[in-house]
């Protein structure tokens, strides 16, 4: 079941419109942040046989539990070493 909710959220934040981000300074806030994070953190993914897929599913997966618990659990720096 949590893997239906995973990918239901996951749609959600990868349909919104140009608008939606535009008009959105929090979010476009976390994308950089989620982002950033992870371009600090390259060294945990150089192990991996596709470093930049494995960034990528990180990035939809925090991105995710952030649009999952919005008013309460937001990324927070250095999140990333957790999750590998």
């Amino acid at each position: 079941e949590s893997k239906n909710v995973y990918k239901i959220i996951k749609k959600q934040w990868k349909t919104t419109t140009f608008e939606q981000w535009k008009n959105y300074p929090e979010m476009r806030s976390l994308v950089r942040k989620i982002e950033n994070d992870i371009k600090n953190y390259y060294s945990l993914f150089e192990n991996f046989n596709n470093p930049k897929a494995v960034q990528k599913i990180a990035f939809n997966v925090f991105l995710t539990l952030s649009f999952y618990n919005w008013d309460g659990a937001l990324y927070s720096n250095g999140m990333v070493k957790f999750l590998i």
